[in-house]
């Protein structure tokens, strides 16, 4: 995947090269693009639905896209007694926080 689409982006690929099956490979379905290629579109009549379908298949790319770079922080939160060091005379230290970044790819 190269980044976000663009539903204008991809009705202009259906209407200029659709019959051709350009517009599924712009949105990541390089096999029906092929079906396409081979078939003229599905013979015109998968050229058509598509007018339709356009913009969920573009949402579905761009939900897929941010799924996979999502990024999230995890955080730990701890604490450990010191009797030695009581805190606000409870006889436990300050919680320590650690943050552990997690990328998901």
């Amino acid at each position: 995947m190269s980044g976000e689409k663009d539903v204008m982006i991809a009705y202009l690929l259906w209407f200029f090269v659709g019959m051709l099956g350009i517009h599924r490979f712009y949105l990541d379905s390089p096999v029906m693009g092929i079906v396409y290629f081979l078939t003229g579109g599905l013979c015109g009549i998968g050229w058509l639905i598509d007018i339709c379908l356009i913009p969920g298949m573009v949402e579905d790319c761009n939900r897929q896209f941010s799924t996979i770079h999502h990024t999230t922080t995890t955080t730990y939160v701890t604490t450990s007694p010191t009797p030695q060091q009581p805190m606000y005379g409870s006889g436990y230290s300050q919680p320590t926080v650690y943050q552990q970044p997690t990328t998901y790819v």
